[in-house]
């Protein structure tokens, strides 16, 4: 987003304001938490954009994070994923992946301590604004905060939405329900790990994996059925 000449990172965070009530406000609260969290002073460990403005979208019942640009915002460079770089030609070296790895874990050590959870840490939500070809892990950022919230006992709690490229980053349990707990993340985080650690994104270990177990777990017939389908499976993600 471009705004009085400078580029800007922006970010959708959806509520349901048919939540009545206290739960309602404890919703509005949490987000407006969320802001001032990701706007106050912090050490650069914690790996998170600046924050300096929110907007309430009512028509598409959605709050807008305006984010600065780190780096040069007059003349960017567009972000990339982890994702983007697992999935090209870059092969970095192995102290830089162990330096990333540092940073991402440091990162949620301290957004844990700040008793924030993240709810969908994926290689997909970890971006770079690279200044150059030479260094582009040298910086990374954690984004994707749309169901962050708070860890306090009867904080709001949105469903998640299904997302087949995040969701296999997810804890299978909180896949079935609202609750959500600071494990989960860490879960979520040693998927990432192992994801530079191999160097590639985990749908690529993932998906032989699930053809492999489903094929023992289901008949002959079934098989056969359903062999065309799986054949498939990657291109939703």
């Amino acid at each position: 987003m471009k705004y009085d000449g400078f580029w800007y990172y922006v970010e959708w965070k959806r509520y349901d304001w048919a939540t009545p009530g206290e739960m309602r406000k404890k919703a509005e609260n949490g987000i407006l938490g969320l802001a001032q969290l990701f706007n106050a002073p912090k050490h650069q460990s914690f790996r998170t954009l600046e924050c300096f403005g929110i907007l309430d979208d009512k028509c598409q019942e959605q709050f807008e994070f305006l984010y600065r640009w780190p780096g040069r915002p007059d003349n960017p460079r567009p972000p990339k994923s982890l994702w983007e770089y697992m999935s090209s030609s870059y092969k970095p070296s192995l102290s830089a992946r162990l330096q990333l790895a540092r940073e991402l874990a440091r990162s949620v050590l301290l957004l844990h301590s700040a008793n924030w959870m993240h709810k969908a840490l994926s290689s997909d939500n970890v971006v770079f604004f690279p200044r150059s070809d030479e260094r582009p892990l040298e910086s990374p950022f954690i984004v994707g905060f749309d169901y962050s919230r708070p860890a306090n006992l009867g904080a709001p709690s949105q469903k998640l939405q299904k997302n087949a490229r995040i969701d296999i980053y997810r804890h299978p349990k909180c896949l079935k329900a609202y609750g959500f707990q600071k494990c989960y993340d860490i879960y979520s985080l040693g998927l990432v790990l192992l994801d530079i650690a191999k160097w590639r994104p985990l749908k690529e270990s993932f998906i032989p994996l699930a053809r492999e177990k489903y094929f023992k777990d289901v008949s002959e017939d079934m098989r056969k059925k359903t062999r065309a389908e799986l054949e498939h499976i990657d291109l939703k993600m």
